[in-house]
């Protein structure tokens, strides 16, 4: 949808593309108002003119997505806006604000998701990215118009989203991709040795990410369909009151198979939840457990240990029911497949708890 407002409303200057693409665009994430938002500064800086029909495109976007929210959610923001907002919201310190970037890292500049907080091959794609940009834009050329575009939106994006304390690497995907453009347009774009640079771009990028992202891939279908789905249906088949509570997080395949009502730690589908956070912050999942009882408990942690300041409570008014590690998840009919579980293990141990009282 970005990439077609581009090309049809800004390249081939159809106006109902102006007017259309904006309310359909700001539809799919609300965040994409800062696409919107760069192609307008950019447009305006560059054309020296005003597109209303773009700026009517934004309004509509804006009223649109607000209406659908009220009515179909009955609330102006929506829930998922609000609730990690109140959850994740922290004052961190310099030093945890540094730990923060060099955790995230990998996400930031160059697609590149291996293991460890500092991946050095990161700085030399965001340099090889920048060196490339430079090299076009002094080119007088057309195409700098989108480039301008896309690189700025690209790097605003990551930097609104980091200051943010984004942990979740999908929310790099768009501007990453967008922020490669101007390699690939540089190595197309050379008229000697060309055959050369592809070669290379084939060899020390592009086979290497799509092996990892295809490891990734299966590594992560595994971890969710063969492991945390399987949470899910033990407990539709165990439960058959589907009238029980369980709180857990995150509210996915688990609640969605196992057929139960759900209370997220989040407060994602719980607004309940989020009046405990906001009571007391510190203690809203034992508050939640005493004052609502749910049925059943998976949790990532071990509530009995004794370093936990609940564990007598819990001990009292639930028995482990399961315990669920990834490490029984590992095994497959196909070696291949098996050795991409064994080599990128996707999940997390939990463990249920019933309660008895």
């Amino acid at each position: 949808l970005e990439m077609a407002l581009l090309y049809y409303g800004f390249y081939k200057g159809k106006k109902w593309v102006l007017i259309l693409l904006p309310i359909l665009i700001m539809f799919t994430r609300i965040d994409t108002v800062i696409f919107l938002g760069i192609v307008f500064l950019v447009d305006v800086f560059w054309n020296k003119k005003v597109r209303w029909n773009y700026i009517l495109g934004g309004i509509l976007g804006v009223l649109s997505t607000v209406a659908f929210n009220w009515f179909y959610f009955g609330e102006l923001v929506n829930n998922t806006i609000t609730a990690k907002k109140l959850l994740y919201n922290k004052n961190f310190t310099i030093p945890q604000e540094m730990s923060h970037f060099f955790k995230s890292f990998g996400n930031f500049w160059g697609m590149l998701k291996v293991p460890g907080d500092f991946n050095p091959m990161t700085i030399v794609i965001l340099v090889f990215e920048l060196a490339c940009f430079i090299y076009l834009i002094r080119q007088k050329e057309k195409r700098n118009y989108f480039l301008w575009m896309i690189f700025i939106f690209g790097w605003v994006k990551q930097i609104v989203f980091i200051s943010q304390k984004s942990l979740f690497d999908w929310y790099y995907w768009v501007p990453q991709l967008l922020l490669f453009v101007p390699v690939l347009i540089f190595v197309l774009e050379q008229k000697e040795r060309r055959n050369l640079w592809l070669s290379l771009l084939m060899i020390f990028y592009i086979f290497p990410m799509l092996v990892f992202q295809t490891v990734h891939s299966i590594a992560t279908g595994n971890g969710e369909w063969n492991y945390r789905r399987t949470i899910g249906t033990f407990l539709n088949h165990y439960e058959k009151d589907k009238n029980q509570w369980i709180l857990l997080e995150p509210a996915g395949y688990v609640p969605y198979f196992s057929g139960l009502k759900t209370i997220d730690e989040v407060g994602l589908v719980d607004k309940q939840i989020q009046e405990e956070i906001k009571k007391d912050k510190a203690n809203y999942w034992i508050n939640t457990v005493k004052t609502r009882k749910p049925k059943y408990l998976l949790s990532y942690e071990n509530l009995y240990e004794e370093k936990n300041p609940n564990a007598a409570y819990y001990k009292t008014h639930y028995k482990l029911l399961k315990e669920f590690r990834v490490k029984d998840h590992l095994k497959s009919d196909n070696k291949i497949l098996e050795k991409i579980y064994n080599l990128k293990p996707s999940g997390t141990d939990y463990n249920l708890y019933i309660r008895v009282d």
